[in-house]
């Protein structure tokens, strides 16, 4: 079975292999760390995470107050390109900067069906329980509340195992 950082990894290639247009990506978490990313070398991750997570909270907030109900996406235009922002559920921001000339319309689009698949990767449970009662019983690893067993990874060992594997980026 693939890990969330793997499934994330799978949606963002997906999407720069759909989206040509497209000059470098990523998915960062809603404070602002890096999930995963494919970025050209003058492009720093930990900074566009930053502001990628900063701008898209920001809209949503303005669009709230401003009474225009949910964000849809954050699309900020500059002389030699574009950079579209959208949330990927309620814990990720997928980012994508494109280039001047670039098809607004297709990468949105592109963009939409990627971020869901980012979404259900992120709420995707790492086992299914009843193949954790199966092995408790068993008396095999695993455990229903995380806790750590000989042999066993708990999720926050997984969390930190993905969050490694987002950090190396994700070869497009």
């Amino acid at each position: 079975m693939p890990t969330r950082g793997e499934l994330i990894a799978e949606a963002l290639d997906s999407f720069l292999q759909a989206c040509h247009d497209v000059e470098g990506a990523a998915v960062v978490s809603a404070d602002g760390l890096p999930m995963a990313s494919a970025l050209p070398s003058d492009m720093e991750e930990d900074r566009l995470a930053a502001m990628s997570a900063a701008i898209l909270s920001l809209g949503e907030k303005a669009s709230d107050d401003l009474g225009r109900k949910q964000m849809e996406h954050v699309f900020i235009e500059g002389e030699e390109g574009a950079v579209h922002l959208i949330g990927a559920g309620p814990t990720a921001v997928l980012v994508a900067v494109t280039g001047k000339g670039s098809k607004a319309g297709l990468v949105l689009y592109e963009m939409k069906g990627t971020a869901r698949a980012i979404a259900e990767a992120l709420v995707k449970p790492k086992r299914d329980r009843q193949d954790l009662v199966t092995d408790n019983a068993a008396g095999t690893s695993g455990s229903l509340r995380g806790e750590d067993h000989e042999g066993s990874r708990s999720e926050d060992a997984d969390r930190k195992a993905e969050a490694s594997a987002g950090r190396s980026g994700v070869v497009g």
